[in-house]
């Protein structure tokens, strides 16, 4: 049995701290398992130092919209900019591809409709155009631009698109389920991630409500997905779970609806959902083209969440807009995009010049 003896107890008490010392040294000289997977994830290279981290954040799930003629031109800048800081996002298309050598894959929305939709109906001549196109040259922009086959006023690929909606609720939840909250919004949507959180903060996932910039057609009372619309995991439940095989159904009904977002909205309120409107919260405006003046006293008023139709220029604008307020912890109103330094080529000074604020 080994005594432990005065000069054995300074012996192993000195290589206790060499040991502590090198560990020290090289935890502190090699990047972390965390730093590594985000300095090799394009989502994270672009973060923001300043990004919000509360305990919510976690529980956000983002499901992008897009279509594949113009994914290559939108999703890459999306993410660097207005979704640099979030966790969770996925695309859908109507197309399975990776961009960029497979930083950014995009699910196919429609690769689940059955067979005898797509059969008899002329929307998705572009779909199976699109998807051999893709499969024997690897370059789809020859279909850019292209036109409906009966329809020759719509673009083929608009016309596909109301078709994404319930499938893309369904497929998120499958890919990231039970989490709080799950945002909607298209490749061309700019979500102001400090205000999000903020006012997530207030709201309760357990309940039924789901969240847009509110309009109608045709009697239907509907979220505007360009603004972007937020369901509660409660909801999320209840549509993909408990009423399970609801884009299916609601594929024999598409015909009666122009556009997705309004068909979702309907399922939604079909089944005991109510919309809640927050514009100009949730707003369906780029940062040039919000109408400040008498008539629309809320744009002063209210913070700003989302917005829509932002070019790539735009949201590289907007997101050094940004970073560079210098109270980050106040939460950002659509009146101060027009009383900040804004470039004067940009976009966003000249919106602002408009209105007499320079």
């Amino acid at each position: 049995m080994m005594r432990w003896t005065p000069r054995s107890l300074s012996i192993w008490t000195r290589a206790a701290v060499l040991a502590l010392l090198l560990f020290l040294v090289f935890s502190f000289s090699s990047p972390s398992r965390t730093e590594q997977s985000r300095s090799s994830s394009s989502s994270k290279s672009h973060r923001a130092e300043s990004c919000p981290h509360p305990a919510i954040a976690q529980r956000i799930v983002i499901a992008v919209k897009t279509g594949a003629t113009e994914a290559a031109a939108k999703i890459p800048t999306q993410v660097k900019t207005t979704l640099r800081c979030a966790e969770h996002v996925f695309f859908f298309s109507d197309l399975e591809q990776d961009l960029e050598g497979g930083k950014y894959h995009l699910h196919d929305a429609l690769d689940t409709i059955s067979p005898s939709i797509m059969d008899n109906n002329r929307d998705f001549d572009f779909y199976k155009t699109q998807r051999d196109l893709w499969k024997t040259q690897k370059n789809i922009t020859s279909l850019q631009g292209v036109t409906h086959p009966t329809a020759k006023s719509d673009l083929a690929a608009w016309s596909l698109d109301k078709w994404k909606n319930i499938h893309i609720l369904e497929k998120v939840w499958t890919l990231r389920p039970k989490m709080d909250w799950y945002i909607f919004i298209d490749a061309d949507t700019y979500l102001v991630w400090s205000n999000l959180l903020v006012w997530l903060e207030t709201l309760d996932p357990t309940s039924r409500p789901f969240y847009g910039s509110a309009s109608t057609w045709n009697g239907i009372r509907y979220a505007h997905g360009g603004s972007g619309y937020i369901i509660p995991k409660a909801l999320m439940y209840e549509m993909v779970v408990k009423q399970e095989g609801i884009a299916a159904i609601w594929d024999t009904k598409l015909h009666e609806h122009c556009c997705g977002d309004i068909a979702l909205s309907a399922a939604l309120q079909e089944y005991g959902s109510v919309l809640d409107g927050r514009w100009p919260l949730i707003s369906g405006e780029s940062p040039w083209s919000m109408p400040f003046g008498p008539g629309t006293p809320e744009y002063r008023c209210w913070p700003s969440m989302t917005m829509h139709h932002l070019t790539h220029t735009g949201m590289e604008e907007f997101v050094e807009f940004e970073e560079q307020r210098s109270n980050k912890s106040v939460s950002q109103h659509h009146q101060g995009l027009c009383r900040n330094p804004f470039p004067h080529e940009s976009q966003l000074y000249k919106s602002a010049k408009q209105f007499s604020f320079y």
